[in-house]
């Protein structure tokens, strides 16, 4: 995200520009050869990324993108550029503009109006967003605002005998007569956490009722660690350098080190950092040596009473009484309430307290200066394997991604108004429409299908609900009303960002909370209309397409369909198939957890599925070593899966359309200039892969392949190529050649 100058009247213009060339253009009637402005831009913009010396059927990929790989570097300050994240650019600009704007000069649209309210709530956001950005003061507070925290927590939350915190604050007096007894004290404890949004010890969230969807499901898990997962801590290394990093940010935010002022009440010299750090990490390689690997699953309801048997340590009546007023929860890990009395036994409360803050430090710096965020970022990329040097995105960037996750939806119901239309929302709605009838025509007459297994595929097909650019409920974003009620218990003070931080916290926590055992919300999403992503909710059987991903290279309204096809067609197909991929098949209509397969059938998928591990694990990308890093191609079967089906329904899906109104009365398939050679099936395909013209870091693609459930992009276009006769038909592609194989995987 991009930061231009503060309160520009003038960049409303901007953004009403952004919005108009989401309509259709003027001069683009029939299928004929359109020159419109639009369409100039839109030629002009495939024919920069292309690199036509290629031959397509060796390399479709480059053919389609060699010029995009040619002229882009990746800045210092991203993973990647091009494909979804080119969309996210423009769309941060954009919420850059809102955050920016004097609410009083924002017009907004037509189709998505605004008002007072709309105003009232966007003045909200833009207090939490100033607090963010004002370092001066945030420097000038130091670590102060977290020590007070830290304070209550030695005094008042989880108060101990010969505690290691205490002498940090000379002027307090810990009550440590008459303590409670360790359980009510810990259950106290953790019902604060679990207000507050730390993750000590026991993080809850509210989910789909595995067995019935329609009702939300508090999941009790594991509290937050430090190192991404269980086998880090069998890494020596990787755990040294842990237990070092801990003991580091011990020093810095309770020590009297460099610039750091102790403020009124302490805090003293630290002398035991390295001691606090042991107590952490031992705690944590306790935890982490838990076998989980016999638990029923995620989806385990149990009673108060039930939860005490299994794990005495905690008053689980009060704790979810005081929490959510229930008395029943699904414990996610068994094994792991189970061994917790074991290892908090082998914990000393002091210990223990100081675990505790550890946490609260890991909750709450990211309210805090530069001095104090950087380092604790700086290691979670380290470990992650993203970056080889961390690089603090600008800070005007950072507080955008706060005001979003804080207020988002209210941002959402300004980016709705500036940046896109119902003429958008209605041909996004048209696709997807089309691509169900194709899925429909696809499962009738696939073969390897017995009746059975097709009749409860189709049943599942014609079930699939969806939540198309905004949510209608809870919050209704296009209401500025419904946003300031859903919002209205969350408060923001000016000169306050900590306090805003730890508010916002506690807010979405206690939203978390408060949906358990409520009916879903079906009207709802997930996410806000910004987001530039899609999604496919297995456990609703609901596909979700946020206004973002309805935008270049995706999808424009002025563009003609072959292209509109080959980007949100193809987005369309892929989230539907998620419905059939090798997790979803497990899934029924309702999204309830359910084997609709005959043994055969199952056989049958399991076979073809086979291919596609087979086929994208021989692609590769190279390493920040130089080094040859092959795709797992078992981590990423689902999506791979969903990448073939979707593309070939939405090339049927256009086909079809485009057979039906071939003179572009209905639909429009105007050529574009410069583009004329290629036929409206080719620029079908090519529109397809310039949604995956995308560059990234040799550390990016590393943890890429190593981590993510999505294949590189290079392997995203030509595995699906490969696997597509229609490609090969269009392009001419002789038998045998790379992109035209004789062997082709298939499914969907």
């Amino acid at each position: 995200m991009k930061l231009t100058a503060p309160f520009l009247v003038l960049s409303l213009g901007v953004l009403a520009a952004t919005a108009q060339r989401d309509r259709p253009s003027p001069n683009a009637g029939g299928n004929g050869l359109c020159r419109s402005q639009d369409c100039v831009r839109s030629a002009k913009a495939i024919l920069h990324n292309m690199n036509v010396a290629i031959d397509p059927c060796e390399d479709f990929h480059e053919f389609a993108c060699g010029h995009f790989f040619k002229r882009t570097e990746v800045p210092r300050d991203k993973k990647r550029m091009g494909g979804l994240s080119e969309a996210g650019d423009v769309t941060d600009k954009i919420i850059h503009r809102i955050l920016t704007t004097d609410p009083k000069k924002v017009k907004g649209s037509k189709g998505y109006p605004l008002n007072d309210v709309s105003r009232k709530n966007l003045a909200k956001v833009q207090l939490d967003f100033a607090s963010c950005m004002d370092e001066a003061r945030l420097n000038a507070l130091d670590r102060s605002p977290l020590l007070n925290d830290l304070q209550q927590l030695v005094t008042k939350v989880f108060p101990v005998r010969n505690s290691l915190l205490a002498p940090l604050f000379p002027n307090i007096k810990v009550p440590v007569d008459n303590l409670p007894t360790d359980r009510d004290r810990l259950t106290s404890a953790l019902i604060q956490f679990s207000k507050d949004g730390v993750e000590a010890l026991l993080d809850m969230q509210s989910f789909d009722n595995l067995a019935n969807p329609s009702i939300q499901e508090l999941y009790i898990f594991g509290g937050r660690m430090g190192l991404p997962s269980a086998k880090d801590y069998r890494n020596k290394v990787t755990l040294e350098k842990y237990r070092k990093h801990v003991e580091n940010m011990f020093t810095l935010f309770l020590g009297t080190n460099g610039s750091s002022r102790p403020g009124k009440n302490g805090p003293r010299t630290l002398k035991n950092a390295k001691q606090l750090a042991n107590y952490v990490v031992d705690h944590e390689i306790r935890v982490a040596a838990v076998d989980t690997s016999k638990d029923p699953g995620m989806y385990n309801p149990k009673t108060a009473q039930e939860l005490n048997k299994i794990n005495p340590t905690i008053d689980w009546e009060r704790f979810l009484q005081a929490t959510l007023k229930t008395n029943k929860a699904s414990m996610s890990s068994q094994s792991y309430q189970t061994a917790l009395p074991g290892i908090l036994k082998n914990t000393t409360d002091a210990g223990l307290q100081v675990y505790f803050a550890w946490q609260m430090i890991n909750v709450h710096y990211s309210g805090l200066s530069a001095k104090y965020r950087v380092p604790i970022n700086q290691f979670r990329k380290e470990v992650s394997g993203e970056d080889d040097v961390y690089r603090p995105p600008k800070r005007a960037d950072q507080c955008a991604d706060v005001a979003n996750a804080d207020l988002g939806a209210i941002l959402g119901q300004f980016y709705l108004s500036v940046a896109f239309s119902p003429e958008a929302e209605k041909q996004g709605r048209e696709i997807i429409d089309a691509l169900r009838t194709t899925y429909r025509v696809e499962l009738n007459e696939a073969e390897w299908l017995d009746e059975a297994t097709r009749k409860k595929a189709i049943e599942k097909l014609e079930a699939i609900d969806e939540v198309v650019a905004y949510s209608r409920f809870d919050p209704d974003v296009a209401s500025a009303q419904s946003l300031a009620t859903y919002y209205r218990t969350l408060e923001m003070r000016k000169n306050d960002f900590y306090g805003n931080q730890r508010r916002a916290k506690a807010w979405r926590k206690q939203k978390q909370y408060a949906k358990a055992g409520k009916p879903t919300n079906r009207r709802g999403m997930p996410v806000d209309p910004q987001m530039v992503n899609a999604f496919y909710n297995r456990y609703q059987n609901q596909i979700i397409f946020p206004a973002g991903i309805m935008q270049k290279p995706m999808f424009a309204a002025h563009d003609p369909e072959y292209l509109n096809f080959g980007g949100l067609g193809l987005i369309a197909g892929h989230e539907i198939t998620h419905g059939f991929d090798d997790t979803g098949r497990f899934f029924g209509p309702d999204g309830k957890i359910e084997n609709w397969w005959t043994n055969t059938t199952a056989a049958r998928f399991e076979e073809k599925a086979k291919c596609y591990v087979d086929q994208y694990s021989k692609f590769s990308v190279v390493g920040p070593k130089g080094e040859t890093l092959h795709v797992n191609g078992t981590l990423t079967l689902g999506e791979n899966i969903s990448d073939n089906g979707g593309l070939k329904m939405a090339f049927n899906a256009w086909s079809t359309r485009f057979a039906s109104d071939p003179k572009g009365l209905r639909y429009s398939n105007h050529l574009l200039p410069g583009l004329e050679k290629y036929t409206r099936e080719q620029l079908f395909f090519i529109g397809f892969s310039q949604t995956w013209c995308v560059e990234g870091t040799p550390e990016y693609m590393a943890n890429l392949v190593k981590n993510d459930e999505h294949s590189p992009a290079r392997a995203r276009v030509n595995g699906v190529v490969e696997n597509s006769p229609d490609f090969a038909r269009v392009f001419k592609c002789k038998p045998n050649a790379k992109m035209n194989p004789a062997k082709k995987c298939e499914l969907w």
